[in-house]
């Protein structure tokens, strides 16, 4: 698939075309060291004087090929462009010689983006996802795509916790599964920093149990509006998974949280018990005064798990102050 894919360029190549290098990072005995090699050999050799191969020596990620363009987008392979991701790849390489980009898909950013994008040999659905990456890195040259091959690279998947294929990482926080059109992926990237989105990135976070990551997005003040705004509406196993964070956090500082307290006193009215007795623990662990008032007008709570939570919480904030 990937040569016959490769022949295209002969015959399609443009005339005039933007040149193409080919950027080889890992210098590994690995077999995608080797495979990636001799796909930047093979693109050379069909079409001559329009690209080149630069060895950029060994990269601690492990091994790489980066197809850059001048003024326009970056992709970095870290995965062979194979099956049906082949044809992608080289449709890739002849809108970066002819200097194109998708039709109708402006995408006027303000700040550079980072797309990853988590693939397998054998996954049916990748192709669609890979290629509307490229269009989003054809779109504008403030997008960096990386494509990286889970079943070659299985720390970087466990760290994201990829379970199945594609998963697609917006700039380190939210996680999309499954396939992504190109208008999906460029409407997420141009509604970034919008409180939608730093939403959306902390709920995927903990559906996928990425705490770590959670936790850092938290202390650096970015998503502690978000915290509360997940936890509104939230199911048992979202709480369970914010309460989790929330530890981890409060023990790194325990004032990060101060912040969700005001925006969550509400959901002490909610009528099910089950997100009312879960708010006073959290509550409990802030052990901010501001979430004493209203803790107290939930004392006799008819629930008496929730009524315990509140006594719990009240006496966390008496013995912070």
């Amino acid at each position: 698939m990937l040569d016959r894919q490769l022949e295209r360029l002969r015959r399609e190549y443009p005339a005039r075309a933007e040149r193409l290098l080919l950027r080889l990072e890992g210098g590994d005995d690995s077999a995608l060291a080797a495979d990636l090699a001799r796909l930047a050999g093979r693109v050379v050799d069909l079409v001559g004087a329009g690209a080149s191969v630069d060895d950029a020596g060994p990269a601690p990620d492990g091994p790489a090929l980066t197809v850059i363009a001048a003024g326009r987008g970056l992709v970095r392979y870290r995965a062979m462009p194979e099956e049906r991701e082949a044809e992608v790849f080289v449709d890739l390489l002849l809108a970066l010689a002819a200097g194109t980009s998708p039709a109708g898909v402006p995408l006027p950013l303000d700040a550079p983006a980072e797309i990853l994008v988590f693939v397998s040999p054998i996954c049916p659905h990748c192709a669609r996802t890979v290629r509307s990456a490229h269009e989003a890195a054809l779109a504008s040259d403030r997008v960096r795509v990386e494509i990286v091959d889970a079943t070659l690279f299985p720390d970087l998947a466990e760290r994201y916790r990829v379970m199945s294929v594609p998963v697609t990482i917006l700039d380190g926080g939210e996680g999309l599964h499954g396939a992504q059109s190109t208008r999906d992926l460029t409407d997420r990237l141009l509604d970034r920093g919008s409180p939608e989105r730093e939403t959306a990135a902390l709920a995927s976070m903990v559906e996928a149990g990425r705490f770590d990551d959670l936790v850092a997005r938290v202390l650096d003040g970015d998503g502690v509006l978000a915290f509360a705004a997940v936890w509104w509406g939230s199911t048992l196993q979202t709480r369970m998974g914010l309460m989790v964070a929330a530890e981890m956090i409060l023990e790194r500082d325990p004032r990060a949280l101060d912040g969700v307290v005001e925006p969550l006193l509400p959901v002490l009215d909610e009528e099910e018990p089950g997100p009312r007795g879960d708010t006073a623990d959290l509550l409990g662990k802030i052990a901010h005064p501001a979430a004493e008032e209203a803790l107290r007008a939930r004392l006799d709570d008819p629930h008496p798990d929730v009524a315990e939570a509140v006594r719990e919480a009240l006496e966390a904030i008496e013995a912070r102050n």
